[in-house]
């Protein structure tokens, strides 16, 4: 963030929210674009992060119940999945900002048993490592910031683990 652009940021991000939640107005059954869909919501939520709003939960859920949908069915993932970034790659390092710490830790445990099954699913798909290493990043940041350092240090160590695996094979995020 550097000086003076925040209105600038913040105009951007409002801008990416507004087309995020248009698009995720759609019904459909085509996984295809159940998987579009899914990483809307993920999009939302992380530009949510980004804006450090803590209302990240509800589409963080909304993408969870699409892509256990998507699981269910068959688990395999579009081409969005096997980019190296992921759904979306949450760079900012800082507080994990929530309402109700109970809930958003139910997201994001939740959020790591699906990208779970997703990467078992799918091994090759860089992508979701990425993302399921971001889960329980985020997890270990609010354990963390709720006094539970024994529950963040296993979600961090966890998260350190897949990078560093994912640095090891040459796969890091640009």
């Amino acid at each position: 963030d550097e000086e003076g652009m925040q209105p600038l940021r913040k105009q951007l991000l409002d801008s990416a929210l507004h087309y995020y939640e248009e698009f995720a107005q759609q019904q459909t059954d085509d996984p295809a674009v159940l998987a579009e869909l899914a990483a809307t919501h993920y999009r939302i939520a992380m530009t949510q992060l980004a804006s450090e709003s803590p209302n990240w939960v509800e589409p963080y859920q909304a993408s969870l119940e699409i892509l256990e949908r998507l699981v269910d069915d068959g688990g395999q993932m579009p081409v969005w999945a096997d980019s190296t970034a992921g759904i979306f790659t949450y760079h900012r390092v800082g507080s994990v900002p929530f309402d109700n710490p109970k809930t958003a830790l139910a997201v994001l445990e939740r959020g790591g048993r699906v990208f779970s099954k997703l990467v078992a699913a799918n091994p090759t798909a860089v992508g979701l490592k990425h993302d399921l290493a971001a889960s329980h990043f985020m997890a270990g940041n609010i354990y963390q910031n709720t006094r539970q350092p024994m529950s963040a240090v296993d979600r961090f160590q966890k998260a350190k683990q897949i990078w560093e695996s994912l640095l090891d094979a040459g796969q890091a995020s640009p």
